[in-house]
């Protein structure tokens, strides 16, 4: 399973067929990837129906159904109710990221902390992250800065956080984690080259600066959302197909972006032994064909 989906993550679908025909075809986490694997090629990997009967009850194939048919209508929030399970909390910080692209950083807040209170969550590093960030777009520094610090204090490994505090520094807010030993970091966060190994290293994380046309088409084939804007510019890009990519061709600098973006903004969820994994979204699917085979109406 993990090997599929690192093929599928990458885009390289002739290294994950003969994958795919190793995992089973009565497990729903394998079900899952196949109708992944369904979507990018619509035309040429028709849905097994005993897949389709697998995914037919899954919630979580649910929610991935709308968030491509949210993507094709350029609909930010889902109206389906976000459970409080690890793969539902990604969703919802993917929403929150797709509100930020729209400049609705307040909305995305209060619908994080009112899914926090509703849920009565006390821990969730990478939703008080997204809660900073919300937090920064909307002008509340020190406010910021402050959940930043705090979680720093217990938490100062935790990649996405490390991003955060990376961030603040530069804006002369806050001092930076340390270096991270494991690695266990984003690039940008590592003091490398990031530009070049960004597209080989996270493959469906929009890089946090499209800098090279490289780094463009990169991030239209990792998550197509990253051209989303209150200017509808996602339509232009999908318009476009392949070539979606060069609408963002004008957004190069990291200050193009809500800042960290690429730490939430998510797409296609599935799960590997119950732990959620981000597939990303692909700009230049065939929605046509994909509605055309029925894949959405599972």
């Amino acid at each position: 399973l993990i090997l599929v989906a690192a093929s599928l993550s990458q885009r390289d679908l002739a290294e994950a067929k003969p994958r795919l025909n190793m995992i089973p075809d009565d497990d729903v986490e394998s079900a899952r990837l196949q109708w992944f694997a369904s979507l990018m090629q619509p035309k040429r990997r028709p849905l097994n129906p005993t897949i389709s009967s697998i995914l037919t009850m899954d919630p979580l194939t649910k929610r991935n159904i709308d968030l491509i048919k949210r993507f094709e209508e350029n609909i930010t929030v889902s109206t389906l109710k976000m459970r409080n399970t690890p793969s539902d909390r990604m969703f919802l910080l993917g929403d929150a990221a797709r509100l930020r692209l729209e400049g609705r950083s307040g909305e995305a807040l209060n619908l994080i902390e009112r899914f926090i209170k509703n849920n009565n969550i006390e821990k969730w590093t990478h939703g008080d992250v997204v809660r900073s960030l919300l937090h920064l777009d909307e002008g509340r520094v020190n406010t910021a800065t402050s959940i930043a610090e705090k979680l720093g204090e217990k938490r100062s490994r935790h990649p996405h956080l490390r991003s955060l505090l990376r961030y603040l520094e530069s804006i002369g807010e806050t001092i930076s984690a340390s270096s991270e030993p494991t690695g266990i970091e984003w690039l940008i966060d590592s003091g490398l080259d990031w530009v070049q190994a960004w597209p080989y290293r996270h493959t469906v994380a929009p890089a946090p600066a499209l800098v090279t046309k490289d780094l463009q088409r990169h991030a239209w084939s990792a998550n197509g959302w990253i051209a989303h804007s209150a200017e509808d510019t996602l339509d232009r890009a999908k318009s476009k197909g392949n070539n979606g990519w060069k609408i963002l061709s004008k957004n190069k600098d990291e200050r193009d972006f809500p800042p960290c973006l690429f730490t939430h903004l998510t797409g296609i969820i599935v799960t590997i032994g119950g732990m959620p994994v981000d597939l990303g979204l692909p700009g230049q699917l065939n929605l046509a064909a994909i509605k055309k085979a029925g894949l959405l109406d599972l």
